[in-house]
């Protein structure tokens, strides 16, 4: 009984840390794609309509806060990046143009759209970006809605292996989750769409609630859980920790330490 008790606790801390905002920030609950342009007929240029559900500021200080969109392709290459005013509150969508151009042709799909916090107005270079806090993300597959884009980018199992998951496509090709090691030990669980091959941040783990929780001597405890996407994470008598998700799928690892 009081080990039933305490998977609760644990789970309840996890769902409320991930959706802490840095103080005086701007804040939102989720990022996606909702319609692609075309603009060439060749998958080169792609006007893409972002919604930001949710978008606030701070409402206390009565000034703009700012926040950045980035859209990385499959292989982790930034194809778009701006920085954006938030007035408050607001909720919005944005619409942005990925040039395969700038950063080279649009390598591998499917592709990522990230929201940072940026304290300051102005152009900044992606690097400096990507040091502020990520608000929001989410993965979205062009070819969903540009039919060019299906046979002009790549889903090759080697664009996937370097998104950074754990669980990469080339060993792991029925996977219905993606496991990210974040920087201090930060686990992040993504969904995986079975049908658009979208991925939806489902639960995020902060370092402090995997140290309070530790290595179980008797049984494995569950860490926490996504209910809608069917997705659990344990910490196993042995160490590892271990996912399941939809169609019994399984992955076990050493951690993110």
């Amino acid at each position: 009984m009081f080990r039933v008790r305490y998977m609760v606790i644990i789970f309840f801390a996890v769902f409320i840390i991930s959706r802490l905002a840095p103080v005086d920030a701007v804040s939102a609950t989720a990022i996606g794609v909702s319609s692609i342009l075309d603009v060439n007929g060749d998958c080169t240029q792609l006007q893409v309509d972002v919604s930001i559900t949710d978008r606030q500021g701070n409402t206390a200080d009565n000034v703009l806060d700012f926040y950045y969109v980035v859209i990385y392709d499959g292989n982790g290459t930034p194809h778009y990046s701006k920085s954006l005013g938030a007035t408050v509150p607001s909720t919005t969508n944005v619409v942005t143009t990925i040039d395969g151009t700038f950063h080279n042709p649009l390598s591998a799909r499917p592709m990522r759209i990230v929201m940072y916090d940026v304290n300051v107005a102005g152009t900044l270079p992606i690097s400096t970006v990507e040091s502020f806090p990520l608000v929001v993300e989410s993965t979205f597959d062009p070819a969903t809605f540009v039919s060019s884009c299906g046979a002009t980018i790549s889903t090759s199992a080697s664009t996937f292996t370097s998104d950074g998951r754990l669980n990469t496509v080339d060993l792991y090709p029925q996977q219905t989750v993606a496991v990210y090691c974040r920087s201090g030990g930060v686990i992040d669980l993504y969904a995986i769409d079975p049908i658009t091959a979208e991925g939806a941040l489902a639960i995020r783990v902060a370092t402090d609630i995997i140290e309070d929780t530790g290595i179980p001597e008797d049984s494995n405890i569950m860490i926490a859980e996504a209910g809608d996407s069917d997705i659990k994470l344990y910490r196993l008598t042995t160490g590892e920790f271990q996912v399941m998700g939809r169609e019994n799928y399984v992955f076990i690892w050493d951690g993110c330490g």
